[in-house]
């Protein structure tokens, strides 16, 4: 094959003259055969000679071809898009596009002061009762004692503020009246408010001066069964149809604290989960609330420290309750969760990009690479157009 050609493979760049006696190894501009690389080489050598020229033919030709994508409408009313950058690239009404539209209008919403935070508790049965049903009495008792915990949770701030979960749960943004502060039940989505036992939870000034009351809206716990006083049959009768809240606005169906749920018709015969979701106000909402009864603690850098710290002790007392409980194993995702991941993921894992810049670079000086004639290699055209690419990487971070 040599011997025909002259030496040179077919499709092969010959080298010119050494530019320089000084430097033997560097060539003049190479000069391709080959149909492709002599094709491609003249059409360079044009464009470099006729820059203007190409220019004014061929811009043309694309603006023409992007005139396809415009869409004018009555009165050019589609000639400019109102559409984000991200939406731009999606199909209208897409799954992709429903997506793009819910984060960029839900993105940074815990960062409101006044959104709610959410501390979602997992419990499910443990050794001998694994997988077990947890709408019995038993199960049901089992779990009140970790309830119990998160109505006693305590918290000092860094300048010695103690924080109660009365103090940052969600009940309301209405200041407390110090005349008769009365606290109002959090705002909790479990089962167990389905039952009368619930009363041992609730404030004692609005047990005392509103559970029985019988003002307009209010549905009293002390009229709800015991769990002392029904069988676990009646225990789910109870539970299929929602557990109410303290008002007759708000009722909690099967499907917001239980999982793994099998019906018997319309009678809930067993579930294998129990959640509970409990909300925490925001520094915004907690403020005016304590403002009247304890305004030394209405401060909301105060609060939004109390509530980390709350999340965070709540999270040591349910691992510390799965640890001890023979029944239910629990477990819960902090409050904090999404303002952890989001500095999480706001933070480049420098180690892997190096890494993978010297991967990057090894893949490519290895496969273009010439080991029997160096002076032909890639390597330094490669090399020349990664480091193109990653300006243009480097730049385009800008945008986000």
């Amino acid at each position: 094959l040599e011997a025909r050609t002259g030496g040179r493979a077919p499709g092969a760049c010959r080298l010119g003259r050494p530019a320089s006696s000084i430097l033997p190894f560097m060539a003049t501009s190479p000069r391709c055969s080959g149909l492709p690389q002599a094709a491609l080489s003249a059409y360079g050598a044009f464009v470099g000679r006729h820059p203007l020229l190409v220019f004014l033919s061929s811009f043309p030709v694309f603006a023409l071809l992007c005139l396809g994508w415009l869409r004018i409408g009555d009165g050019g009313k589609d000639a400019y898009t109102t559409r984000r950058f991200e939406e731009q690239w999606t199909r209208v009404g897409g799954g992709l596009d429903e997506q793009i539209q819910f984060v960029a209008k839900e993105w940074k919403l815990n960062r409101d002061p006044w959104h709610q935070e959410v501390l979602y508790t997992t419990l499910v049965g443990k050794g001998a009762r694994a997988g077990a049903d947890m709408l019995t009495r038993e199960m049901l008792k089992e779990s009140m004692r970790l309830y119990e915990r998160f109505v006693q949770l305590e918290v000092n701030t860094s300048r010695g503020k103690r924080y109660t979960t009365w103090d940052l749960c969600a009940r309301g943004s209405v200041p407390d009246d110090p005349a008769l502060p009365v606290k109002f039940p959090c705002k909790i989505i479990d089962p167990l408010s389905c039952f009368g036992d619930y009363t041992q939870f609730l404030d004692p000034l609005y047990l005392q001066h509103l559970d029985s009351s019988g003002a307009p809206g209010l549905l009293s716990y002390r009229s709800r069964p015991a769990l002392d006083n029904i069988s676990d049959a009646d225990v789910k009768g109870t539970l299929s149809q929602g557990c109410s809240w303290f008002t007759d606005r708000a009722k909690w169906g099967p499907a917001a604290w239980s999982g793994k749920r099998e019906w018997n018709a319309s009678l809930l015969a067993r579930a294998g989960v129990l959640n509970w979701a409990m909300y925490l106000d925001g520094p915004g909402r907690i403020a005016p609330r304590l403002n009247l009864t304890k305004p030394h603690l209405a401060l909301e850098s105060d609060i939004r420290e109390a509530l980390g710290l709350h999340g965070r002790a709540w999270s040591e007392a349910v691992a510390a309750f799965s640890a001890e409980s023979p029944l239910i194993a629990s477990a819960t995702v902090d409050a904090d969760a999404l303002n952890s991941l989001e500095a999480a993921f706001g933070k480049p894992d420098w180690s892997v990009v190096a890494v993978s810049g010297v991967l990057i670079n090894v893949i490519i000086s290895l496969s273009t690479a010439s080991w029997t004639s160096p002076l032909a290699s890639r390597c330094n055209l490669a090399g020349q157009g990664l480091g193109v690419a990653s300006l243009a990487l480097a730049a385009g971070w800008g945008l986000f």
